[in-house]
């Protein structure tokens, strides 16, 4: 194969990112939500993919490829987030305040999360995927490099370890309640 020349490089960058910023988008709002870092990481993920490209043996193959590499990055950055609290021993707080009409939805939504960040990585990836990006099991195995059936034992490990965490929230845990009485009376309807 021919050396690039710069344009050629800058051309295909162009073309590489258009067929895969939507994924690795997509993908970071699924896991991390409304997160300040959220831009580092999606250009760190870019230039990971720029640098590996040429291991990539099957182009056909470039959008589960460019979701695993993303999936492996973001465990990464929860990984150093986790030893970053425990090596400062601060508050982590990143909640920027902005404005939102649903201050509820909102206080939900980042308790949520928090929730979801004491997850292990390894429960915590496909859970989102499953329940916030509405991935298929088979997408998620991709995605996090292991089976089906691995998929499937960690979703319900990480719905039994998020339950419980969740239940330690007063807000969390009314919320929860409500929706299983809304379910258990629409399965009586």
């Amino acid at each position: 194969m021919a050396r690039l020349q710069s344009n050629d490089r800058a051309v295909l960058s162009d073309e590489l990112y258009d067929a895969i910023a939507p994924v690795i988008n997509k993908l970071l709002w699924t896991l991390l939500g409304p997160d300040p870092e959220r831009d580092d990481l999606a250009h760190e993920i870019f230039l990971r993919i720029l640098q590996s490209l040429p291991k990539l043996r099957d182009r056909s193959r470039l959008q589960p490829w460019v979701v695993r590499l993303a999936a492996n990055a973001v465990k990464n950055e929860f990984r150093r987030r986790k030893l970053r609290r425990w090596l400062t021993l601060e508050a982590d707080d990143e909640r920027s305040p902005s404005y939102h009409p649903d201050f509820e939805g909102r206080e939900l939504l980042l308790r949520t999360y928090d929730v979801l960040a004491k997850l292990p990585p390894r429960e915590r990836v496909p859970l989102t995927l499953h329940l916030v990006g509405q991935q298929p099991i088979e997408e998620i195995a991709l995605a996090t490099s292991c089976s089906s059936r691995t998929v499937k034992r960690r979703l319900r490990a990480a719905r039994q370890r998020f339950l419980r965490l969740a239940e330690a929230d007063a807000l969390l845990a009314e919320r929860l309640r409500q929706s299983s009485v809304d379910e258990e009376g629409a399965d009586d309807a």
